[in-house]
């Protein structure tokens, strides 16, 4: 599936959706958003090798199969790309934790640490 960014589609030809998703995540770093789900579903997608057309806001870790350890991952890229630390007994991010729920939790975090 390719998606196009307003304004970039040049010549009849569409940008393919994994760098729309790229492009997105430097645009939320660069100006300061904290994460959405858009954010988050990118993380999960270049990280973990998961089609961004198959993620939903709705689907839990466990859905996407990812483990405890892929988790675990999962927060050190985020702590990584955003420079929001997520604490070892936040308990927010789980295996029945939807996309969404996390990329809220995250946010959640980020905004009660910022000063």
């Amino acid at each position: 599936m390719r998606t196009a960014l307003p304004g970039m589609n040049r010549g009849g030809s569409d940008i393919p959706a994994s760098m729309v998703a790229a492009w997105m995540l430097s645009y939320e770093r660069n100006t300061g958003m904290l994460v959405s789900y858009q954010t988050l579903a990118g993380y999960v997608s270049y990280h973990f090798g998961i089609e961004a057309e198959t993620l939903r806001p709705d689907l839990t870790f466990e859905d996407l199969e990812m483990d405890s350890l892929a988790l675990m991952e999962l927060v050190v890229v985020i702590e990584n790309e955003t420079g929001i630390q997520i604490p070892d007994d936040a308990g927010e991010i789980g295996p029945h934790t939807t996309l969404a729920e996390a990329a809220a939790a995250v946010s959640r975090i980020g905004e009660c640490a910022a000063p």
